[in-house]
């Protein structure tokens, strides 16, 4: 095997040669697309957890009765609420990288690249925060509940040239990760949830060729009654990196786009007797992505 381009000026040269440049219009579709999806799953999400929570909330109502006449409790309510709010996490500070050259190997199809990537998007909703950056490699989560619902999510795209048919062409990204994520409940339901996932569109085919979702980071949680749940069993942050792999069929002589994204969603209830707490952040770091094997 020899390596046919090295660093990110001639493997970019490299793919233009070889097969032009992506249609311009297009890949705004894609990003457009990959938006569309996660809002309409994030309205199903809010809709379905009105209806549970509006009936749990009937089902409590004698108990809140009873506990609303000792003043003790009422007290030991309200700090408990104070006491598990939580603000979001700061990313931990990472040592400096070894740095790595995109490069092109012949005989493998195989394509190394590394930020800045081709495209970004994300947006959020309640009492969130979403932001991208594909000139870094990072994209960045935050949420609370807030009494409702906050749901946000983001990713990055990368685009690669298929030189050859491929019935498993593989991709596989890097991914440094922090994050952190609470619910607790006072009576009151609270629900915690996120996923990482790996989409691949084909500009030839015109829809997307892959959709694989439940890599790590991710998670699924509820709380009720007095439950209090996160990460690491009791809140504390969580970071590292995962190795993230997936298998599409890939047509010679087409351009395909990646996005690697994460989503999360969390809902809690801000009553003065009956109420939840939940938030979560994300915070994660792409230094690399592959096509092909070697």
């Amino acid at each position: 095997m020899t390596v046919l381009a090295y660093g990110a000026e001639k493997v970019r040269a490299l793919e233009f040669a070889l097969g032009g440049k992506p249609p311009k219009e297009a890949t705004k579709h894609v990003a457009a697309e990959l938006n569309r999806h996660v809002q309409e799953q994030f309205e199903r999400r809010k809709a379905h957890l009105a209806k549970v929570n509006s009936l749990l909330k009937r089902q409590r109502t004698p108990l809140l009765n009873i506990l609303k006449a000792d003043k003790r409790t009422a007290e030991d309510i309200k700090e408990a609420r104070e006491l598990f709010r939580k603000g979001p996490i700061k990313p931990h500070a990472r040592p400096p990288r070894e740095k790595i050259e995109p490069r092109m190997v012949t005989g493998s199809s195989f394509w190394l690249k590394v930020p800045p990537y081709d495209d970004q998007q994300g947006s959020f909703s309640g009492d969130a925060s979403a932001s991208e950056d594909a000139l870094n490699g990072t994209y960045n989560l935050s949420m609370s509940g807030n009494g409702s619902s906050s749901n946000a999510w983001a990713g990055l795209a990368i685009n690669f040239f298929a030189t050859e048919d491929d019935p498993s062409q593989r991709f596989a990204a890097l991914v440094e990760y922090d994050y952190d994520w609470y619910d607790y409940s006072n009576l009151a339901p609270a629900h915690n949830d996120a996923g990482t996932n790996i989409w691949i569109w084909g500009f030839t085919e015109n829809r997307w060729v892959l959709q694989q979702g439940g890599f790590f980071p991710s998670w699924s949680d509820g709380t009720g009654w007095w439950d209090s749940h996160g990460s690491g069993g009791d809140g504390s942050e969580q970071f590292g990196n995962e190795a993230l792999e997936a298998f599409f069929p890939a047509f010679g002589n087409n351009w395909y786009q990646a996005w690697v994204w994460s989503w999360g969603s969390c809902d809690d209830i801000s009553d003065f007797d009956y109420w939840s707490v939940a938030g979560q952040a994300q915070a994660m770091t792409i230094p690399f992505v592959v096509f092909g094997s070697l």
